[in-house]
């Protein structure tokens, strides 16, 4: 995944989909399996966004499932 962190100003963020990680909503299923919830923008991108209930230790533990999937894919993939 990739994101602009220069264009980062609110709680909305934006990524970008490598393709070797599949369709983004085929990610954002995997990360709906896990407890994060993300939308599908297009093929390629998504979109995740907080809110004032979102603590800091929830943002992480989002990042953590995130890259742990991001894990398992390239791991399937080798």
């Amino acid at each position: 995944l990739s994101c602009d962190l220069e264009a980062l100003e609110t709680n909305i963020v934006f990524v970008d989909v490598d393709a070797s990680l599949g369709e983004a909503e085929a990610f954002c299923r995997q990360l709906e399996d896990e407890g994060v919830l993300a939308e599908a923008l297009d093929p390629t991108r998504i979109r995740f966004v907080t809110h004032l209930d979102c603590s800091a230790e929830m943002v992480d533990r989002a990042t953590e499932i995130t890259a742990s999937i991001i894990d398992k894919v390239h791991a399937h993939a080798t």
